[in-house]
C-alpha cells in the first residue's frame, strides 16, 4: 500500500473510531492525512468504500492479534489476559458501531459474523484449553466464559464508569481480581495462582 493511501486509512480510522461515521467527512480524513480530497476519491471512490477498507484491515488485524497471542503464549491463561488487554476493537467507540449498524448494516454484518465466527471460536478453543489445564472451572462452557468476559470489558470501556474512582489504578485491579477469581478453577486458587501472587489472594486466605 503507498504512504499516502496508508496515510488515509490510518486517519479515517482514527476519526472513525473515535468520533463515528456520520460525523466525519471525508473533507475532515483528507485534512487528518494531509492529502487532498480527489486523493481520497481516487483510492476509494466514495465514502463507503474507504469505510470498507478500514473495516476490513480491522478484521485483519484483530486476526492477527489473536494469532500473534496464541503462538507467543504457551499458557492459556496469559494468553487470556493480553488478549483482553491488546484487542484490535479495544479503540472502538460506541458511536461507530451504532453509525456502522444503521448506516451500512452489510459491514456490519460482516464484523459480526468475524466476532461470532472468527474471534470467538478462537477464544472459546482457548478458554476450553485454560479449562482442561486446571486454570478455570469446568462447570461453565466456554461459551458462556467467552461472553463475560467481553461483557465486563465492553462496560468498563464506556465513558463515565471510571469519573467517581478517587484511585483508577487500584480500582481497576481490583475488579479484574473479582472477575478473573470468579472463572478460575478452585483448585488453581489454591495453589496461589491468579493474575499474580498477591491479586490471587482471597480475603479468607490472607486470614
Amino acid at each position: 500500500m503507498s504512504g499516502k493511501r496508508e496515510r488515509v486509512v490510518e486517519a479515517a480510522s482514527a476519526l472513525f473510531f473515535e468520533y463515528g461515521i456520520a460525523d466525519t467527512g471525508m473533507e475532515r480524513i483528507a485534512e487528518q492525512a494531509s492529502v487532498s480530497k480527489m486523493t481520497l476519491y481516487n483510492y476509494f471512490q466514495n465514502k463507503e468504500g474507504l469505510l470498507r477498507e478500514v473495516t476490513s484491515r480491522l478484521v485483519q488485524k484483530a486476526e492477527e492479534d489473536i494469532d500473534r497471542v496464541l503462538s507467543e503464549e504457551s499458557e492459556p491463561f496469559s494468553a487470556l489476559l493480553r488478549l483482553r488487554d491488546e484487542a484490535a476493537y479495544a479503540s472502538i467507540s460506541d458511536v461507530f458501531i451504532r453509525d456502522l449498524i444503521e448506516d451500512y448494516p452489510d459491514l456490519a454484518a460482516e464484523l459480526m459474523e468475524f466476532q461470532t465466527k472468527g474471534m470467538a471460536a478462537k477464544m472459546e478453543q482457548l478458554i476450553f484449553r485454560s479449562q482442561q489445564s486446571g486454570m478455570l472451572r469446568k462447570d461453565v462452557s466456554p461459551h458462556v466464559l467467552f461472553v463475560f468476559t467481553m461483557a465486563v470489558k465492553e462496560y468498563l470501556s464506556r465513558p463515565g464508569v471510571w469519573d467517581n474512582m478517587p484511585d483508577i489504578r487500584a480500582a481497576s485491579e481490583q475488579i479484574l481480581s473479582m472477575m478473573y477469581s470468579g472463572i478460575l478453577s478452585e483448585e488453581y486458587r489454591r495453589e496461589g495462582k491468579g493474575l499474580n501472587s498477591a491479586e490471587s489472594e482471597t480475603p479468607e486466605e490472607e486470614e
